[in-house]
């Protein structure tokens, strides 16, 4: 007896695409599509049973590969490349039964995988929902964060405000204070140059008239000095 493989019941090589595998499964359902109908127990339905379960399984990347881990394994006393199917002229019960037990197999290996990639998902699913939670608490603590530094922000521009307007105030009496003593020293300087030329206006005047004074004095004793001349021609 021939022992088959799954690729040899579809009738592709073992580094087929899967483009290459559908292509020739759609073939060989084609063809044994017609047999089966015309005749449901014999060898055409049971290939095409077979050629369904090869399908199901090369057409899964997962169960694929574990079958070809299983079917290209270095053979051993204790174990022995998996036999799919054999090929003989008749189609015994034992070889049905064979070929049950493998499409069980292969149904619970894609059940399997598809339990396995629906707890991936799920698994996937609340990641990117704990992912976003952590998103949304960023970006909330983060819009919390800009808030407290505008308000921040705004208490200390309130806060220069009132302490540029209370320095402005002071500059400002500041100058008015510089104004009034500038205004106090002009005047004050002023008055001094008054008070100067009064007194410089005096003295001129205590010096005109002291002259005046003078002068009168020596007219006087020149006055004098003639009358007495005068009186010693006399006598």
């Amino acid at each position: 007896m021939e022992t088959k493989s799954l690729y040899t019941i579809l009738g592709v090589r073992p580094d087929a695409s899967i483009d290459q595998i559908e292509t020739a499964y759609a073939e060989l359902l084609h063809q044994l599509k017609d047999g089966s109908e015309a005749n449901p127990g014999g060898d055409d339905r049971i290939r095409l049973i077979a050629a369904k379960e090869a399908y199901t399984v090369l057409s899964n990347s997962a169960a694929r590969q574990q079958y070809n881990q299983k079917l290209f394994a270095p053979q051993t006393f204790d174990s022995q490349p998996e036999i799919i199917y054999e090929q003989s002229n008749s189609w015994s019960i034992p070889k049905l039964f064979v070929i049950g037990c493998f499409l069980t197999g292969a149904i619970w290996v894609y059940n399997d995988n598809v339990a396995e990639r629906e707890k991936l998902r799920i698994a996937h699913v609340k990641e990117l929902e704990n992912n976003l939670l952590k998103l949304q608490d960023e970006a909330q603590n983060k819009q919390e964060a800009a808030q407290q530094t505008q308000f921040d922000r705004q208490q200390e521009l309130q806060k220069t405000g009132q302490e540029n307007a209370l320095r402005e105030n002071a500059l400002r009496e500041s100058r008015e204070t510089d104004y009034r003593l500038q205004q106090l020293a002009q005047q004050a300087a002023r008055e001094k140059e008054l008070q100067q030329q009064r007194e410089e206006a005096r003295l001129r005047q205590q010096k005109i008239d002291a002259e005046r004074q003078v002068e009168k004095e020596k007219q006087t004793v020149r006055w004098l000095q003639n009358e007495n001349q005068r009186n010693n021609y006399r006598y």
